[in-house]
């Protein structure tokens, strides 16, 4: 039966008895300083949460270590002084009970003593989060057991399904053909501009592009094709429709796949985005408030309500339109060229429809003319055009939330579940610069009788106190001249 020790210095004994040292695992987990320094992020993020963020940071160290010598190399577990380069490199072909839509990289390596390890990343940021002995049985893990069992069970699964082929890709000699970096996009714009294109961002400042010789991208692009943002990379991205076509290729093709991430938002980034964007500047002349649209999943029950109270309490003392911000579609040629056509598509249009139907209830509420701007259905450069002239917001904590304050620096209130707002994520604050957002007080909402599947942070709520909202949007908005 396989062993599963959580890296922590309380397991330092029972990982001393399966043969090694707790300095050997923090090297791994790690990482060193060689590159990453410690980040500069958003004031308003809790201690707890800027640690976590400061030790994944300087792990991601593996990542540029591993781009300039072209492949994975890990410190020898019971050689001292030596390293172990990673003789072969696979992924998942399938989601198998993997909890994220995302893909593993496992790195299958050899000790001077002649015993094979595997080293898993499976994280958005590229850091080491399982090494796995199978000698020994034994699973060392970072952070999550649960996802330790998914990632080594997903292994052992196509281990025992392509054993010949990997046995002929671990016996092969020499290094591989060439060094790709991984650009697995998860379903979410915010991760995507903190973790994957900060990731490229990253790799530009350190000089290392020039160690890639592809980039391999994958998973829905909201910022559109790598190179819009990336000239850098033209010709050298390759394109994957679907994430598990990967792990063939590797079988086929081996090379060294190194996963591109970051754990912040990257000024430099931000400014690539920003150049992007070109504001309507005829809504320059009066107060724009975006209002935020969410109807799946830790959603406002009553937000219509609470947006129609909140226009009648501002209204008296400050004059101002509104923008609804929702559900933006990827950013490419078929979306600029009819974004109603790519909206309709299967994939995009239960989110889309059920969206506009809160669009409309929100209209209801208010008289004509108010709303000036709907970003729902539209493109992602297109809803940043659309909001970059705005005053401040008024959003669900998260992701809507990170592209008006991360990407914009407009500043705003976010509301959400109870333990949300009692117990913020650090994701609003991951960012060199841009707006940290002010938080609704807790027993200002009141969560929905539901048990969601992912935890009380992700229940639907109802706002029932709207002074401080009021309040506090009042003094982010400009009086009237």
């Amino acid at each position: 039966m396989t062993s599963y020790l959580k890296f922590d210095p309380q397991s330092s004994e029972q990982i001393a008895q399966h043969g090694l040292t707790f300095e050997w695992c923090a090297s791994l987990f790690l990482g060193g300083t060689k590159f990453e320094s410690i980040p500069t992020l958003l004031q308003g993020i809790s201690a707890e949460q800027k640690q976590f963020a400061v030790r994944q940071t300087l792990a991601t160290d593996t990542i540029y270590l591993s781009l300039q010598q072209q492949r994975l190399s890990v410190a020898d577990p019971w050689a001292a002084g030596k390293r172990c380069e990673a003789l072969a490199c696979l992924t998942a072909d399938k989601q198998d009970s993997l909890p994220y839509e995302m893909l593993p990289i496992y790195y299958g390596c050899k000790s001077e003593n002649g015993e094979q390890f595997w080293v898993c990343v499976y994280s958005t940021c590229g850091v080491v989060t399982q090494a796995f002995f199978p000698s020994r049985d034994l699973v060392i893990f970072d952070v999550s057991r649960v996802n330790a069992e998914s990632v080594v069970g997903s292994l052992q699964s196509f281990l025992s399904r392509y054993s010949e082929q990997v046995a002929e890709l671990v016996a092969r000699v020499g290094r591989p053909a060439k060094c790709v970096g991984l650009l697995d996009m998860v379903t979410n714009f915010g991760h995507q501009a903190i973790n994957h294109l900060s990731g490229i961002q990253r790799i530009v400042d350190f000089g290392l592009l020039g160690n890639i010789d592809e980039v391999w991208a994958c998973g829905t692009l909201f910022f559109g094709r790598v190179e819009l943002l990336f000239p850098e990379l033209n010709g050298r991205v390759r394109y994957f429709s679907s994430r598990w076509e990967i792990a063939g290729h590797l079988l086929r093709e081996p090379c060294q796949l190194i996963r591109i991430g970051s754990t912040y938002l990257s000024s430099k980034l931000r400014d690539r985005i920003a150049r992007k964007v070109r504001p309507a500047a005829d809504r320059i002349r009066s107060n724009l408030l975006v209002v935020t649209l969410r109807a799946a999943g830790r959603t406002c029950v009553n937000l219509p309500d609470v947006v129609g109270e909140l226009y009648e309490r501002l209204r008296k003392n400050c004059d101002f339109k509104i923008a609804l911000d929702g559900w933006v579609l990827p950013e490419s040629s078929i979306v600029a060229a009819s974004s109603v056509g790519a909206a309709i598509s299967s994939q995009y249009v239960d989110a889309i429809r059920n969206e506009m139907a809160l669009a409309r209830e929100i209209e209801r509420k208010l008289p004509p003319g108010v709303i000036i701007a709907n970003t729902i259905g539209r493109s992602m450069f297109e809803s940043l055009d659309d909001l970059a002239v705005a005053t401040c917001y008024f959003s669900h904590v998260g992701t809507l939330q990170h592209k008006l304050g991360l990407l914009l620096r407009l500043p705003g209130v976010v509301h959400g579940p109870k333990l949300q707002l009692a117990a913020p994520e650090g994701g609003p604050y991951l960012s060199e610069d841009g707006m940290s957002p002010i938080f609704v007080p807790q027993n200002a909402v009141e969560d929905a009788p539901s048990t969601p599947i992912r935890g009380q942070s992700f229940a639907d709520y109802r706002i029932v106190d709207l002074a401080f909202i009021t309040e506090s949007l009042a003094r982010l908005m400009r009086p009237p001249v």
